[in-house]
C-alpha cells in the first residue's frame, strides 16, 4: 500500500503544482468536521472521460487555492504551524491538533471495559476516568483503537463504545492500530465510526438488542422528568448526548447485562467468550483479519509514508494531498506504526469556497 502512495509522489514530482510547505513538526493533525462520506467512492470512477476531466479541473482547482491562500497556506504548513492552533483566512478557520486521540482511559480504571467487567462493575470507583472522558464536552474527531495481538478488544465492546463515544463525544472515525513484526501501534485502517457501529450490528444483530436494554435502562432513569421543553432536559445537543454522563453509564450496564449469562444458552451458537468473572459475553475477540473482514470495502488502509512526505517538494506535497481519494489522510512512519491524520476533504472544500467567496 506504501508502495501505491510512492509512486503517486514520484508520479506527482514530474508535474507542476502551486508551492506549498509541509510542517516539520511530528504529529500534527488537521481536526475539523468530517468530510463528505461519499469522497472516496466519488473518486473511484475511472475511464477516458474521468481521466481527461482530472487533468483539466485539477490543475485549475489548485491554482486558484494557491493564488487565494498562497500566504496563509506557507504560514500553516511550515514552522509556523508549530507555534499557532488555529488559523483563519477569509473567513476558513483550521484548527491544528497535536497528537491523535487514543482510548488511554480504557486501561486507567480497575475495570478494563475492552474486554473485562459486568453491569454491577460499571460504578465511580472502578471507572471514574472512563466517566471523565464520556463526560467531557470537547469533540472527539477520532479515536485510535489498538488491538495489540488481537486479545484487547471484543467486538461487543467496541460496538457499546462507538455507539457512546458518538452520542456523547460526536466521534467521527475509529483508526485501527496493532502489534505486528515487534511494531506496537502498526496502521490497519481507519473507518468512520458510524459504519463501525453499523457493520457490527450487522455481522451481530442480537448487539442492537442488548443496545435496545441499555436504552431502556437509561430511559427508566429518567422517568417523572418533565416534558422535553422543560429544564433540565435529559438530551442536550443534535448528536443525542445526555446531559447527565450517569445516563451513558447506566445505558452501558443494561447493555452489558443483556449479552451475558452465566453460561451459553442452550441451541444458542452464540459466538461466546469466557470472560474473567466466570461468565460469558456474545462477542469475540477482535484481531486485525476480522477487523478486516467485518469492515470489508468500508475500512480505508491507505496510508502515506510520513518520511516521504516530509522528503517531497512542496509542490508535489500539495498534490498528493489533494489528490488523496479519502476523507481522511492517514500518515505513518517507515516501520508502518501510524503517526496522525489530517481531514483533508475538508480543508480543501473549506479553501475552495472562501477561494469562491472572496472572488
Amino acid at each position: 500500500m506504501h508502495d501505491t502512495i510512492g509512486s503517486r509522489i514520484q508520479m506527482a514530482q514530474q508535474q507542476p503544482a502551486p508551492s506549498i510547505t509541509s510542517s516539520d513538526r511530528p504529529g500534527v493533525v488537521i481536526n475539523m468536521a468530517p468530510g463528505g462520506a461519499d469522497a472516496k467512492v466519488a473518486h473511484q470512477g475511472s475511464g477516458d472521460i474521468a481521466g481527461i476531466a482530472q487533468v483539466i479541473v485539477w490543475p485549475l482547482i489548485l491554482l486558484v487555492i494557491a493564488l487565494a491562500f498562497r500566504k496563509a497556506i506557507a504560514a500553516f504548513l511550515t514552522g509556523a504551524a508549530s507555534r499557532i492552533k488555529t488559523l483563519s483566512v477569509a473567513g476558513v478557520s483550521i484548527e491544528l491538533a497535536g497528537q491523535p486521540a487514543e482510548l488511554h482511559f480504557l486501561r486507567d480504571a480497575a475495570v478494563d471495559i475492552r474486554h473485562a467487567g459486568t453491569d454491577n462493575d460499571v460504578n465511580d470507583s472502578t471507572l471514574r476516568s472512563f466517566y471523565e472522558q464520556i463526560g467531557s464536552r470537547v469533540p472527539l474527531e477520532f479515536a485510535v483503537v489498538d488491538l495489540e495481538e488481537g486479545r484487547e478488544w471484543l467486538t461487543s465492546r467496541l460496538y457499546i463504545l462507538s455507539v457512546i463515544l458518538k452520542r456523547m463525544r460526536s466521534m467521527q472515525a475509529v483508526v485501527f492500530v496493532d502489534t505486528a513484526k515487534d511494531v506496537r501501534g502498526h496502521f490497519v485502517g481507519m473507518c468512520a465510526s458510524d459504519i463501525v457501529r453499523w457493520r457490527l450490528a450487522r455481522a451481530y444483530p442480537k448487539l442492537e438488542v442488548a443496545l435496545a436494554a441499555g436504552e431502556s435502562r437509561a430511559w427508566s432513569q429518567l422517568a417523572g422528568m418533565g416534558g422535553p421543553l422543560q429544564a433540565p432536559a435529559p438530551i442536550d445537543n443534535d448528536q443525542g448526548r445526555f446531559a447527565d454522563s450517569n445516563n451513558a453509564a447506566e445505558l452501558l450496564r443494561g447493555f452489558l447485562a443483556a449479552i451475558q449469562a452465566p453460561a451459553p444458552p442452550p441451541n444458542d451458537p452464540g459466538p461466546w467468550e469466557q470472560l474473567p468473572q466466570g461468565i460469558v459475553e456474545r462477542a469475540q475477540w477482535l484481531d486485525a483479519p476480522l477487523t478486516e473482514k467485518l469492515l470489508a470495502g468500508a475500512l480505508d488502509v491507505e496510508a502515506m509514508p510520513f518520511d516521504a512526505f516530509q522528503l517531497a517538494d512542496r509542490s508535489t506535497r500539495a498534490r498528493v494531498v489533494v489528490e488523496h481519494r479519502g476523507s481522511w489522510l492517514p500518515l505513518v512512519r517507515a516501520d508502518g506504526r501510524f503517526h496522525g491524520m489530517i481531514d483533508r476533504t475538508r480543508v480543501v472544500q473549506s479553501l475552495a469556497a472562501g477561494s469562491v467567496a472572496s472572488a
